[in-house]
């Protein structure tokens, strides 16, 4: 029989994603308060869940909406996965 889908996730589900800090690290680092990541990404990151949105547009409007340039977004982005 022939493969006819493949499943991945990533963040939770089929898999076990400890805390890290990761979130308040980079509030403290962004001057947000508690919560004030996620009010900024949320919307920014529900297309990603769904494939309406590639790794590459979700990276690009996080910096954006959070004011960071090239090599602050690939700070967060390497805590993030980290």
């Amino acid at each position: 029989m022939a493969v006819r889908a493949v499943v991945v996730d990533i963040g939770g589900v089929l898999e076990c994603t400890p805390p890290t800090g990761w979130v308040q690290r980079w509030e403290r680092r962004l001057g947000l308060d508690a919560g004030g990541l996620a009010a900024r990404v949320t919307d920014v990151w529900r297309p990603g869940r769904t494939g309406q949105a590639t790794l590459h547009e979700i990276e690009r409007r996080t910096a954006e909406v959070l004011g960071l340039g090239q090599v602050e977004a690939r700070d967060l982005w390497d805590d993030v996965w980290a």
